[in-house]
């Protein structure tokens, strides 16, 4: 197999993992994998992460401050989809949905009674501020349900 990429050329490729999109218009986007009839789980597994590290990686490099949103886009990413490969799997049996946020409000009463009086009343204001534009935009995406009754 021969590929060309960047103006280089790649001759006798033994083992490839590649996608792409098509269409001109977001209601017409198709997403397209192919992949060498000969690769590896082992192998793909090692593009897979090769490509995923530097591509991250060249994201933080054009924007430093987007790290956390970098990890918490990949975290996202990486549970939905063994999420969706594996449903019925649960890494952590011992840390269901509501142990984890029981965990996360009391880290965050925690963080929160290390504030200053003026620190906290920011915060508030701040929390505030933000769920007033989480409505807003969530008014504005509301879509009708075939029976005309709003989600």
């Amino acid at each position: 197999m021969e590929a060309r990429f960047d103006n280089l050329e790649y001759k006798n490729i033994d083992k490839l993992i590649a996608g792409f999109i098509t269409g001109e218009q977001k209601e017409q986007l198709k997403f397209h994998m192919i992949a060498s009839p000969n690769i590896t789980f082992n192998d793909a597994m090692q593009i897979i992460q090769s490509v995923t590290t530097h591509f991250l990686t060249a994201v933080i490099k054009q924007n430093p401050n987007a790290k956390e949103d970098v990890y918490d886009a990949y975290n996202f990413m990486a549970s939905s989809v063994l999420n969706n490969l594996i449903p019925d799997y649960e890494l952590r049996r011992d840390l269901d949905e509501e142990a984890i946020m029981e965990l996360e409000k009391q880290k965050i009463d925690e963080e929160f009674a290390k504030m200053t009086p003026e620190q906290k009343e920011k915060a508030l204001k701040d929390i505030d501020e933000m769920k007033k534009r989480l409505t807003e935009e969530l008014k504005k995406n509301v879509k009708p349900k075939k029976d005309n009754k709003k989600v």
